[in-house]
Order: C-alpha cells, then structure tokens, then sequence
C-alpha cells in the first residue's frame, strides 16, 4: 500500500510543480488578481492575491472589528503585464524570495483600528517543496528496475547471480535479508 500512496503522492506534487510553472511563466505576460471585498458597517474588507513577474502577492486590507456584513463581492481582473506600470526591473528568480510588509494602523487609513499588510513570495520558492516527492519516486522506480533486470535481490539489492537458482527451501530465498526471490526463466 505505501508504494501506491507515495506514487499518487508524488504524482499529486508534479501537478502542482506544473501548475506553479505555468502560472510562473504566465506572470511575465499577465496580471492575473483576484480580490474579495466585504462592506460592514464599520468599514470595507479587502483580501485578495496577484500574480506579477515572477511573485505571488497576498494582501489584506480589514478592520478587527468587523461589524455586520453588508455586501459581499468576489472580482478577477487579467490584464496584459505592459499596461501594469512597475518600478523595479524584475528577474526570473526575484530576491529575496519573501516580502512581508505590514502596516498597523496605517497612517493612511481613516480609522486607526484598520490593518493592512501584504506577503510577496517568489514563484521559485512556492517550486521548491513540490519537486522532491516526484524525485524520490523516480530514484526509486529507477532503483526496483535495475535490481530486476540485473538480478539482484529486491528488498537488499544482495547480488544472486552466484546464488544458485535450484527450486528447494535454501535456493528460494536471498542469502543475505531471506526475501523469497523470484524464480526467472
């Protein structure tokens, strides 16, 4: 049952690679966002993402007292990435990988209980926690075919070419773990 788990496991992992790869190279040629806004009676609530050049932005905008819901609204905007006025020049793989700004009671804010903050990561690093699951399962596919075709032991990987292959309760296993060995023609 392991093996099955860590392959779906692995396979789950490269499609998350993929879909981080493809949104990393969409970010060059669109803005993609997405927002929630919520009106309460205190105040609008603002939380939403944006894919840019190369980094994932969360930002949030709410007030800790939040009062009654009001409206509630859910917005995607994508845009091509040269109506998007940037100030800085943006390599493939922005450094530092991680911003994080935050700005308790904004001083541009109406109302000193607001919050605002915003975590900008890199593509690279969101990359970098899905690609050693898919590589462990390809280490390991590659090591199960090379104990089978070279006649190894499969559990120790214990060499049974000078091994005789006899039927009988000494021959049928490996000399060196016990495993049963299987029995080729």
């Amino acid at each position: 049952m392991k093996p099955r788990l860590l392959n779906l496991a692995a396979a789950v992992s490269l499609l998350l690679a993929v879909a981080i790869i493809a949104l990393w190279v969409r970010s060059y040629w669109r803005v993609d966002s997405i927002t929630f806004h919520r009106h309460t009676t205190v105040g609008p609530d603002m939380w939403g993402g944006k894919s840019h050049k190369g980094s994932v932005y969360f930002i949030g905008d709410h007030y800790p007292d939040r009062g009654t819901p009001t409206a509630l609204m859910y917005s995607y905007e994508s845009q091509p990435t040269y109506r998007v006025q940037s100030g800085f020049a943006s390599p493939i793989f922005p450094w530092p990988p991680v911003i994080s700004r935050s700005l308790l009671a904004s001083p541009l804010s109406y109302s000193p209980s607001r919050h605002e903050g915003e975590i900008i990561i890199a593509y690279w690093l969101l990359l970098l926690p899905t690609l050693p699951l898919p590589l462990i399962a390809i280490a390991r596919h590659r090591r199960q075919r090379h104990r089978k075709t070279g006649n190894l032991c499969p559990t120790c990987g214990y060499d049974l070419r000078a091994t005789p292959a006899k039927s009988g309760p000494l021959f049928d296993r490996c000399p060196e773990c016990g495993t049963a060995r299987e029995m080729q023609n």
